[in-house]
């Protein structure tokens, strides 16, 4: 048995052989499938602003994308996603349709909104807020769904669902994300999932 290796287990082991050859010695892994589904493509640290774009991390090498978010903010109110191409946001009139669902103690309710923009998210309490977020394949040239999550770390649980879609065929490479009023602070980071 020697060279050779044993791998044991409750119900016996399995051996490997070792190589009849010195060229064939050479333990080669097969680097592919060892890559991870989901890469980290990018991160923005931001502090007191009213808006926050991000251009050219959408591309050809992957279809769909996660942004997590965690932030804090100097005001109690909503936020909103433009789809960017060429450093420039798309604000085509009713556009972007948003399906917003809400819960808040025993309170659920849901609405929908037509606009120049995607109804992202919010912030709550002036407290830390958590905002996960998928958006599928913006960089075809076809129409952009999103679906979004945000839960406020505040003393009373708030939770915030959405999903949309963008009816313009465009290519995008970037997104903003802003709010009406005050200024939010925190971390966004991009991930796009591979698809084998």
């Amino acid at each position: 048995m020697s060279g050779n290796i044993r791998l044991y287990n409750t119900s016996g082991y399995v051996e490997l052989q070792a190589p009849s050859s010195a060229s064939a010695q050479v333990l080669e892994l097969p680097t592919d499938s060892i890559k991870p589904a989901l890469v980290h493509l990018h991160t923005e640290n931001f502090s007191a602003v009213s808006s926050v774009s991000v251009d050219d991390v959408f591309s050809s090498e992957y279809e769909n994308y996660r942004l997590i978010l965690d932030t804090t903010s100097t005001a109690n109110v909503e936020w909103s996603l433009r789809l960017r191409v060429s450093g420039a946001d798309n604000s085509t009139a009713n556009s972007y349709v948003t399906q917003k669902l809400t819960a808040s103690a025993s309170t659920v309710s849901g609405s929908r909104t037509t606009h120049d923009n995607w109804s992202f998210g919010e912030h709550q309490n002036v407290q830390g807020n958590g905002h996960d977020a998928i958006i599928w394949r913006p960089f075809a040239a076809e129409k952009t769904s999103f679906w979004n999550n945000t839960a406020a770390t505040a003393s009373n649980a708030y939770l915030s669902i959405r999903t949309g879609t963008h009816n313009q065929a465009t290519s995008y490479d970037g997104f903003t994300i802003y709010q009406a009023s005050g200024t939010f602070s925190g971390t966004l980071r991009i991930y796009g999932y591979r698809n084998s």
